[in-house]
């Protein structure tokens, strides 16, 4: 349906307001709603089409009006920490802001604490018989997980829906590794 289409449907000129739109179709679901037309067969049709037509123009409507504002607060991300990669989905309307603008993420995920191996305590030495003497781990306060937080930017070409954004080198390191073989996951964003 076109916008000339559904104006023309519920009588509304080209600079209605949201408020004149709702009285329209209000009026004309009332005059076309086939509950008070039973005799008429096309009352169903008419009815649909003042339906669409109300969707067409109050989503115009709401698009028209809403400025299109920098995104300055980060918005936080809850992912899974899968190895050494971070997975996330987020949801972003695209056509509500601005073109080639950076987005700032915060993305926050738990992983199994790589010191204790996820049992929350460490070995801290031996006793006079060989046991082991065990104490809480010191990197995740004996829980046996930690929190990770990443800060990220996305630019907004980049943003459509049912695709995955993968950025490079943002995901964890293995922290018992040496210096050289300490290469990071990448941050995978399904945006939705």
């Amino acid at each position: 349906m076109r916008f000339e289409d559904a104006t023309r449907a519920l009588g509304l000129d080209d600079d209605f307001n949201t408020s004149e739109l709702g009285r329209a179709f209000r009026r004309a679901a009332l005059a076309h709603h086939p509950d008070r037309n039973r005799q008429d067969p096309s009352a169903v049709e008419r009815f649909l089409a003042a339906q669409r037509a109300y969707a067409l123009l109050i989503h115009h409507a709401t698009d028209a009006r809403t400025p299109l504002e920098p995104i300055t607060k980060p918005i936080r991300v809850r992912c899974v920490a899968m190895g050494k990669d971070i997975v996330g989905s987020v949801a972003i309307d695209a056509r509500r802001v601005r073109r080639n603008a950076w987005i700032p993420l915060v993305l926050w995920a738990a992983r199994t604490c790589p010191w204790c191996a996820g049992d929350g305590e460490v070995v801290v030495g031996k006793t006079f018989f060989g046991r082991d003497v065990h104490a809480p781990c010191p990197h995740c306060d004996g829980l046996g997980v930690q929190s990770v937080e990443r800060r990220v930017r996305v630019r907004t070409p980049s943003l459509r829906s049912g695709t995955a954004l993968r950025l490079r080198g943002g995901g964890l390191a293995d922290v018992r590794a040496s210096a050289r073989d300490r290469d990071a996951g990448d941050v995978v964003l399904h945006l939705r």
